[in-house]
């Protein structure tokens, strides 16, 4: 998972402090180290940051390391202005104004003076935040062996990640208003932690790209923004198939997919972690959903979330930590060895199966507009659920784009600055190569393979015929029961006439006067008073009578009207003590498989989308 934030001029001190030796609690150096192939360039590939460090400082400036050349003119600075905005009282329409003589003559008493300051732009942060199962299966290691084996986990798949934005997000601008795209070699100062403000366990790092790149010529310049934002999901897709890979090849453990809400991207579970500890180990997010509303957008979450922050504990007892967090795991039933070594072999990739999967997730991107690389890159990522590496899956998007896809070419438009009171103009920016799903592609989506098509017949058989059968029990039920309603009139209308004496009638009607034991009821079989079914019911009837108590309490107890002590305290009639605790039992079972069917519902419905 990846967020980004964009750091402006002033705004980096927090940065220059992250060197600190603070709230980390991992045994791996916890100093910052820089990489890129702009940092190669630079000379301080793989060095260490501390905090205040020079060399950080002066590249945020748009100075070399040692702080004895300007790499860049106009990296690092700051400017007032004024804007003027006027409200339209019937659509609320905000007309804004960027200097004075614009405004109109009939709008000059009614405008908004604001002053704002610009920021130039001098780094990105680019977090990269490990699963939660993730964080919470690292604060469960029994040993600081198995502890560091899953950090180094994480920061190699944060290393795929980097490699990923040096490869694909660094371009810098040139030519006439800045049309053309170069690649550029960029420059990351990166630094891992691995727990949140509220010190529960959070493996996440920042890669904080410098907004200096270099081009083949060797010439420094500022990065491009935008290209940069549309790669940050894609390198968080890097880094998470990367995760994933490492954990079920090395540890075992089995993972799954976990959507986001409103379909906003795709994240994994790992199975035999509890929803339950997980959400106990996330204090930070509950903080932060308490303060929110739906209603709010992106920039008032941001806000709320930093109101919410505190500062961080620096005086951080390790030892007591990991306690505080294997008692957590305790309480919630989490046990190291039925989460690892689940997984003894990978699951076999089945091409096709595949191929529709990425089908299927490129047609519902295609609706809103034509696909990216990045794109198709996301979708190969997502449905190879971490068993294919990075490389395989850029050959696997290679091989998809020739085969399943056409290429299109795109326009990207952008506002031509005007006056203020002139309407406003488009102009070409760029143009860029997009793909859409071919025929061949489109066939993909509605492939089915052989197991599939079997089981798709199967399931409508089976589901056909526990449909005839319900339909067949209703039917007996209902003749049942109008043969008892005819029995007990026609039993009425012999008593009513005389035929048949009360005692006869009750007899018949509610089963006053049979006998009771085993004894009585074997003379009135051999006299011929009684059937051998009247018989073999008589002698069952104690059983069913306790059924239907044993049903009752059953019922109380799972609509929490009476409480396992009550029942355990209070004499039941018709039932032993062994026949309640046989009650108790049962219902206790029910609710814990009950829970467990829960969870598996949950977690197939988030397979399923």
């Amino acid at each position: 998972m990846n967020s980004i934030g964009i750091i402006h001029a002033g705004r980096e001190d927090y940065y220059n402090k992250l060197g600190k030796e603070d709230y980390y609690t991992s045994e791996i150096d916890p100093r910052g180290s820089f990489h890129g192939r702009g940092a190669a360039r630079l000379r301080i590939e793989n060095t260490k940051i501390q905090q205040q460090d020079e060399r950080l400082k002066h590249l945020f400036q748009g100075k070399s390391p040692d702080g004895t050349t300007t790499l860049r003119q106009g990296a690092y600075q700051s400017r007032d202005y004024t804007i003027w905005t006027y409200t339209n009282p019937d659509t609320q329409k905000v007309q804004t104004f960027r200097a004075e003589k614009h405004i109109p003559e009939a709008l000059k008493d009614k405008v908004t003076e604001t002053k704002k300051t610009y920021r130039s732009v001098v780094a990105y942060d680019n977090v990269m935040s490990a699963p939660k199962d993730v964080s919470v299966l690292w604060s469960q290691a029994p040993n600081n062996a198995l502890r560091e084996q899953l950090h180094r986990m994480h920061i190699r798949a944060v290393n795929d990640a980097i490699a990923y934005l040096d490869q694909h997000a660094c371009y810098t601008r040139a030519g006439h208003n800045g049309t053309t795209h170069e690649k550029a070699e960029g420059v990351f100062a990166v630094f891992h932690h691995t727990t949140s403000r509220e010190l529960d366990p959070q493996l996440h790092s920042h890669i904080l790209m410098l907004n200096v790149g270099f081009n083949e010529q060797g010439e420094a310049r500022a990065l491009d923004g935008k290209k940069i934002l549309d790669q940050r999901y894609t390198a968080g897709m890097v880094y998470q198939n990367t995760l994933r890979r490492q954990l079920e090849q090395e540890l075992g453990v089995k993972t799954y997919n976990r959507p986001f809400e409103k379909g906003k991207g795709i994240t994994f579970g790992i199975e035999g972690i509890s929803t339950d500890l997980s959400r106990a180990m996330s204090t930070r997010a509950q903080q932060i959903e308490a303060r929110i509303t739906p209603e709010m957008s992106g920039a008032q979450v941001r806000a709320e979330a930093l109101k919410s922050r505190k500062p961080k504990d620096l005086q951080v007892n390790t030892a007591q930590l990991f306690a505080k967090w294997q008692q957590q795991g305790d309480d919630h039933g989490f046990r190291w060895a039925k989460v690892v070594n689940r997984q003894h072999r990978q699951e076999k990739i089945q091409v096709q199966k595949l191929h529709r999967s990425i089908a299927t997730s490129l047609q519902c991107k295609q609706k809103d507009r034509p696909l990216q690389e990045s794109h198709l890159f996301n979708a190969v990522l997502g449905a190879s659920k971490g068993r294919l590496s990075t490389q395989q899956a850029q050959q696997l998007v290679e091989t998809y784009k020739t085969q399943y896809l056409r290429p299109v070419t795109v326009n990207t438009l952008v506002k031509e600055r005007t006056a203020d009171n002139q309407p406003t103009r488009y102009k070409v920016d760029a143009q860029e190569t997009c793909y859409q799903l071919n025929a061949e592609g489109k066939k993909l989506v509605e492939y089915k393979s052989l197991q599939e098509t079997l089981w798709s017949g199967a399931k409508t058989v089976i589901t056909w015929h526990q449909q005839q059968r319900r339909k067949v029990r209703q039917q007996e039920y209902l003749k049942k029961k109008a043969d008892h309603r005819q029995f007990n009139r026609r039993m009425t209308m012999l008593y009513a006439t005389g035929n048949i004496t009360r005692r006869q009638y009750l007899q018949f009607t509610q089963g006053k006067g049979l006998p009771q034991s085993e004894f009585s009821i074997t003379v009135y079989q051999a006299f011929g008073l009684i059937s051998k079914k009247q018989a073999d019911y008589l002698r069952q009837k104690p059983h069913y009578a306790a059924q239907r108590q044993q049903r009752l309490l059953a019922w109380e107890l799972r609509t929490k009207r009476i409480s396992v002590e009550e029942l355990e305290s209070r004499k039941i009639t018709g039932l032993t003590p062994a026949q309640v605790k046989e009650v108790i039992t049962k219902v206790t079972e029910q609710k814990t498989s009950s829970a467990s069917r829960g969870y598996e519902r949950q977690r197939e419905r988030e397979r399923e989308r």
